[in-house]
């Protein structure tokens, strides 16, 4: 590829590049994957990715940050579901134990516990052991450890 079709494909690709990354945080994976959408090849792919980060369009930490605080604020996603959901972005182990630490088990058992109890009324199961194997696995999909769970289910049904 000459370099004038390669500055051609850049120029092109870099404004939708950033109006992509300036409508929300985005990780890099998730630029590549876009970039790959829009069939730009791997080499012109990672020069924009690295434009895109001396702009401060992309940056790993403030996206791990927001999108562990969004996810457990606005979804109510426990620890397992937003490390394996961070893992699939390909955000670095390391990136993710900082800002997981950041959200000590009170904060998950406080949301936990809304989510529970919101759930409790909208379940219209009579028999206590199957209203309780339910909200146990409507946590478990949330992303919540099994102790954590019977720790707050604990707290409505004892």
């Amino acid at each position: 590829m000459s370099e004038n079709s390669e500055r051609f494909l850049i120029q092109i690709a870099l404004p939708k590049a950033e109006k992509f990354c300036a409508y929300q945080e985005r990780s890099i994976h998730e630029v590549k994957q876009k970039l790959s959408r829009l069939g730009i090849s791997s080499d012109i792919q990672n020069k924009i990715i690295e434009i895109l980060l001396e702009k401060d369009f992309i940056n790993e930490d403030r996206y791990c940050e927001l999108y562990i605080r969004s996810k457990i604020n606005q979804n109510g996603w426990g620890p397992f579901k937003i490390i394996q959901e961070l893992k699939n972005k390909n955000i670095s182990e390391e990136l993710i134990k900082k800002y997981m630490d950041a959200f000590p088990i009170e904060k998950h058992d406080e949301v936990l516990n809304k989510l529970i109890a919101s759930k409790i009324r909208v379940l219209k199961e009579e028999d206590p052991f199957k209203k309780k194997q339910k909200l146990l696995r409507f946590a478990f999909s949330k992303g919540y450890s099994t102790d954590q769970i019977n720790r707050v289910l604990r707290k409505h049904f004892d």
